[in-house]
């Protein structure tokens, strides 16, 4: 598929992925946010879930919803709206019930849950919905044509999977198709470490490897999980963090820790959404991002006219 004079922006492609996954998503989860200065903690306005099964047609079109005022306390709204960010999360819901066409399901689960007779609490109660995760993460490193060779090649080692990665401005995201179980979300997280690791000094990479293997073999610890979380921010800084503590790492470990904090959160109250990833423009960066290589299972990853990188409104190629 070739698109001219288009860009595929990333509100497009997860309108794609809601359209077009065997699964039937019936819902997002999500959140909007104010940019807060690195080190300081954003407070997440949670996409209301009647507007996550809602979504499709929107971010088809590249639109994102509006924020919502959250009046609850502690959660302070900015007296002057500044430029709010949209960000998906996992899990995403499919469909399980077996009542006739999934597409009318589809339909009609989000009927119900737009008029407030049921949550999606209680529909997976009802075993008509069940949250599946996506691992998404953030790269952390400058967005150069470089660095994105560099992540495609450990990207393309794994043909069986159905990957796309998006360029930012600064840097990159990655969004993996596949539908996991939420129980099993950490224990992917540890691989992706796993793969990337490859990528550091020789000297570094046992250290890298056993923030891994602890994730793969301890997934099912909360415990052990947090712990995790705990040793990776005293451990790693970003890229361009000039100070000495910390070593750096070309995927957002930084990122990985706060989205297993998030999984934990998620797994004891069943609600909200973890490994959040930005798909709107921000103040910074007035763009949403956009696609700048996809991999398709059992095939190599294309790098989508790495001009993309520069302008977003050159002509792009698609497998």
């Amino acid at each position: 598929m070739t698109v001219e004079n288009v860009t595929l922006t990333a509100p497009k492609l997860w309108g794609e992925i809601v359209q077009t996954n065997p699964d039937t998503i019936v819902a997002l989860t999500g959140a909007h946010y104010f940019p807060a200065s690195r080190g300081i903690a954003s407070h997440n306005i949670p996409l209301p879930e009647h507007k996550g099964m809602l979504l499709e047609q929107d971010l088809l079109e590249g639109l994102t919803p509006e924020v919502e005022h959250d009046l609850r306390i502690g959660i302070p709204f900015p007296k002057r709206v500044p430029y709010p960010v949209f960000a998906v999360a996992s899990p995403v819901y499919v469909w399980t019930g077996d009542r006739g066409d999934p597409s009318e399901q589809k339909v009609w689960a989000r009927t119900i849950c737009y008029e407030n007779e049921a949550s999606l609490k209680q529909m997976r109660k009802w075993k008509d919905v069940q949250p599946k995760a996506m691992i998404m993460a953030d790269f952390d490193c400058a967005g150069t044509p470089k660095n994105l060779k560099r992540i495609t090649d450990v990207l393309r080692k794994d043909a069986t999977k159905s990957r796309w990665v998006l360029h930012t401005g600064n840097s990159f995201h990655l969004v993996d198709e596949e539908l996991i179980e939420p129980i099993r979300y950490p224990w992917h997280i540890g691989k992706l470490i796993n793969d990337f690791a490859s990528t550091t000094h020789p000297a570094r990479r046992n250290i890298i490897e056993a923030f891994g293997n602890e994730l793969q073999n301890h997934w099912y610890h909360p415990d052990k999980l947090k712990r995790w979380t705990k040793e990776v921010l005293r451990t790693f800084k970003h890229y361009d963090d000039t100070t000495d503590d910390g070593m750096p790492f070309i995927l957002d470990i930084r990122h990985a820790a706060h989205s297993i904090d998030e999984y934990l959160r998620f797994m004891i109250n069943e609600w909200g959404g973890f490994g959040f990833l930005r798909i709107s423009g921000k103040l910074s960066s007035d763009r949403p991002p956009v696609v700048v290589a996809r991999q398709r299972p059992r095939r190599n990853i294309e790098l989508l006219n790495l001009s993309s990188l520069r302008s977003a409104t050159r002509q792009m190629r698609l497998l």
